[in-house]
């Protein structure tokens, strides 16, 4: 006996964010069709599809897949019954041949279905095609049914388009279907959320009331994923919630990428997921040096293909990046290796970068490691590309040259470098007649350091730096490092770096002991 509710379409959510211009796409779509829906988890796509069949009535089935229908006599006899269910002329022979019989003769079966639908066809005088959907095709990964679908898919009928909703692309001769026109896809670039979307679902849906600016950077800081929205506006309901933009990732979003995406997949791809995150972008000859294994091409094709929130950087594939919130939830996994194991890791991938030309990412991943003898050799190579640039590239130099210690400095030969270096070492030595108020209110309008924390330190504490300086007054408000990076405009691995030397010269280790000491040397006011 099958489950009723397998063939159940899910209902719509109250005040959800529909989504017009994609249902317009489905709407157009024809009979004798396959229309994919594919992205990650929590990209919507459910919703999305039920919105359509809501929105555009006609005869339709659905079908929600999982593990058990792996095994190729159970699919097939669902995938029957569901069109059997809303056409009972269809299909009836198919089910009598799939309950007396082995796996040699569903190809007969298939045949059978696809010949009743080829009669529907001639008899259907509406035009209108009926539609199957498969939700979470993804579960279904045994060839031989993967063989009859094709089977199937080569002599669809006008009269029944396929809708399949998936995480990852299924094994279905797909750039043969876009070739002969039969292919209709949405993917993660469809599905994911705009500004305009995002605003709806946090403020309608959801029922906050968020401001434009902090709608903007939480639709930025999860590049429209709709689950991460929503774990988002979740933590904001909290009475303690912390500020609208979060540079840790919070629990709910880790729980979920672990529960959803990690934990699903084999200890081979949970690696290589975990490793290469330790790096900004990626390709297959840097993963392969840094992973030390000749495959790396033929796992990322995998992760492309799995849907695992893979960013392509250009046309050809080469270049990747992860989704900035999974790549936070991946290095959460990375950095509970060994310290020995992330040194390697990062040294590897400096070390490629160097060798293949890349000159600023190896720099930067130095930075990381504090190999500062290797940051001054690559940060004069690179000041020759930057010469008379201006703008962005004097941006770069001036945050490469912040985070590099002052005793490091003198070995910095191009002109322009030494240049700035003689600006940085003049703030140094203002630093030491700064005051800082650590109680003081941010002044959004200006980055000076109102008052002296530098005389309140330890004697024996070597001085900060000014920009170490302007790095605790933020840290003591509480910011993210994401805020604090903007604010002081730069990347958040230099913020790392001020933020490791910081700690070095308090005498702590992590955030939680440098407020308390922040709070210990702070003079309270009097009320």
């Amino acid at each position: 006996m099958l489950l009723k509710t397998r063939f159940y379409i899910p209902p719509l959510r109250k005040r959800s964010v529909l989504r017009e211009s994609l249902v317009e796409k489905l709407k157009v779509s024809a009979g004798g069709e396959l229309i994919l829906v594919s992205a990650p988890a929590g990209y919507g796509k459910t919703t999305l599809v039920s919105q359509w069949l809501h929105a555009n009535p006609h005869t339709f089935a659905w079908l929600s897949l999982d593990r058990l229908q792996r095994v190729s006599i159970v699919f097939w006899e669902h995938f029957v019954t569901a069109i059997h269910n809303i056409q009972p002329d269809v299909g009836g022979e198919a089910l009598n041949i799939l309950r007396e019989s082995d796996d040699e003769l569903l190809e007969s079966a298939v045949f059978s279905l696809l010949n009743d639908l080829d009669d529907l066809s001639t008899l259907n005088n509406s035009r209108e095609p009926l539609t199957l959907v498969l939700d979470d095709f993804h579960c279904i990964e045994r060839p031989l049914v993967l063989d009859l679908m094709n089977l199937f898919l080569d002599h669809i009928p006008p009269s029944i388009r396929l809708v399949l909703i998936a995480r990852a692309e299924p094994a279905l001769a797909l750039a043969k279907r876009r070739a002969n026109n039969q292919l209709r896809e949405l993917s993660v670039s469809d599905l994911t959320f705009n500004q305009n979307e995002g605003r709806l679902f946090l403020n309608e849906t959801m029922s906050l009331a968020l401001s434009d600016v902090d709608v903007v950077r939480l639709c930025e800081n999860t590049e429209g994923w709709i689950v991460g929205l929503q774990l988002a506006a979740l933590s904001l309901k909290k009475p303690d919630a912390g500020p609208i933009i979060r540079e840790h990732l919070d629990r709910h979003i880790s729980d979920y990428l672990f529960e959803e995406v990690f934990a699903l997949q084999t200890e081979e791809v949970q690696l290589f997921l975990m490793i290469s995150s330790c790096v900004p972008k990626f390709c297959a000859g840097l993963c392969n040096k840094i992973l030390d294994k000749p495959d790396s091409l033929k796992l990322i094709a995998l992760l492309d293909q799995m849907n695992l929130f893979l960013v392509p950087l250009d046309n050809h594939r080469t270049w990747f990046r992860y989704h900035d919130l999974f790549r936070h939830f991946l290095m959460s996994r990375f950095l509970l290796l060994s310290e020995k194991s992330r040194g390697e890791y990062y040294l590897q991938s400096a070390e490629w970068f160097e060798t293949a030309g890349y000159l600023e990412e190896a720099l930067e991943q130095f930075i990381v490691l504090q190999n500062w003898m290797a940051v001054v050799t690559l940060l004069d190579q690179v000041s020759e590309d930057k010469k008379g640039g201006g703008g962005e590239g004097e941006v770069s130099l001036t945050e490469w040259i912040e985070s590099i210690p002052v005793r490091f400095l003198s070995q910095l030969s191009s002109i322009e470098i030494n240049t700035l270096y003689k600006a940085k070492m003049k703030a140094t030595k203002n630093d030491l007649s700064i005051a800082v108020n650590m109680r003081e209110p941010r002044n959004s309008e200006s980055r000076s350091i109102p008052s002296a924390v530098l005389n309140q330190e330890s004697p024996h504490q070597e001085p900060l730096t000014r920009r170490e300086a302007q790095v605790k007054q933020l840290v003591s408000q509480g910011m993210p490092n994401k805020v604090i990076a903007s604010e002081l405009n730069i990347s958040v691995n230099t913020l790392k770096v001020h933020i490791r030397n910081l700690y070095g010269k308090m005498g702590v280790e992590n955030r939680t002991e440098a407020l308390l000491k922040m709070n210990q040397q702070s003079p309270c006011k009097d009320s």
